[in-house]
């Protein structure tokens, strides 16, 4: 099997971040996809090469998962929600394009939120060197959860490398984590597979997921998120069965971020067919279903 061609940009650290340009050739809008905790790039394929016949499409790994990598060896770089988004920045900063429409999920959303409050922060207040024209927000939050039921769920601290069957173990539970019940009893093989490709494919170091978690703990937006500008077009979408993020936690988004609007639920052009749907959302409904939400937005105006 021939090894997947990526690009890497070096930020100011020394670190480097992989990612890949889907549809350079085309004309469209631009759209970054932004993962989530433990996610890598490789997650986007269903939708990356659909979205990219009509748009460019960039998706990356984030510092120390993937292909990317730390400043140094021994992996002690520090992650916040904050620097994520800076790296972000950077690499957004290098491309030639002036104008993009940004896809965040779960903590790529909260990361998301912190790329487009840059220019409003308090402190190391950063202009951005391109327009966020379009926000989606999908399957994520606005502010710290506080209930420990919530959220992915995380390995035990062992001081050996787990078993065999102790890893397959923890990546099907973080799987499982991201669909409702009824949907993993009839997507047993479906799992499965899902669960392989993990453990045989691109590095997803454990030490990098828990500082994910922990920035996804340790972030305060407090009122600014009404300071995004009134330039950029908002759009939540949060699955009702969403295990990870609770469905409520839309509801406060859209209280933080006046102008933010919700998927709308119908048969038209844009719609979902319903709320029902688990944090993994992607997963559910057709590809061409998404790809859908994501045109329809993307061609909006304020």
């Amino acid at each position: 099997m021939e090894p997947i061609r990526y690009s890497t940009v070096q930020l100011p650290d020394g670190a480097r971040l992989a990612y890949q340009l889907f549809g350079a050739e085309t004309s469209g809008l631009p759209l970054v996809l932004i993962c989530g905790t433990s996610g890598i790039r490789s997650d986007w394929n269903r939708l990356s090469r659909i979205i990219s016949k009509t748009r460019p499409v960039l998706v990356y790994d984030h510092r120390g998962i993937g292909d990317s990598s730390y400043s140094a060896l021994d992996g002690n770089d520090s992650i916040s929600v904050e620097s994520m988004a800076r790296d972000l920045l950077f690499l957004l900063a290098s491309l030639p394009y002036r104008d993009w429409a940004v896809l965040g999920f779960a903590l790529g959303g909260i990361i998301a939120q912190q790329l487009a409050l840059l220019p409003h922060q308090s402190h190391k207040r950063t202009s951005l060197p391109f327009r966020i024209s379009h926000l989606m927000l999908i399957g994520t939050k606005a502010t710290v959860l506080t209930s420990s039921r919530h959220g992915l769920p995380l390995p035990a601290q062992r001081d050996r490398q787990p078993t065999e069957e102790e890893r397959h173990g923890l990546v099907r539970n973080m799987i499982v984590a991201q669909y409702d019940p009824r949907w993993v009893r009839s997507h047993e093989t479906f799992i499965e597979q899902k669960v392989m490709a993990m453990i045989k494919g691109r590095p997803r170091p454990v030490h990098t997921i828990m500082k994910q978690r922990i920035a996804s703990m340790n972030f305060d937006f407090g009122n600014t998120l009404a300071m995004i500008s009134s330039t950029t077009s908002v759009l939540v979408v949060h699955g009702r069965l969403d295990q990870v993020i609770p469905f409520d936690s839309a509801s406060e988004t859209l209280a933080r971020i006046p102008r933010a609007q919700f998927v709308q639920v119908g048969t038209g052009v844009g719609q979902l067919p319903s709320l029902d749907f688990g944090h993994l959302f992607h997963d559910y409904f057709t590809a061409e279903t998404w790809v859908g939400v994501i045109d329809a937005f993307t061609r909006s105006r304020n």
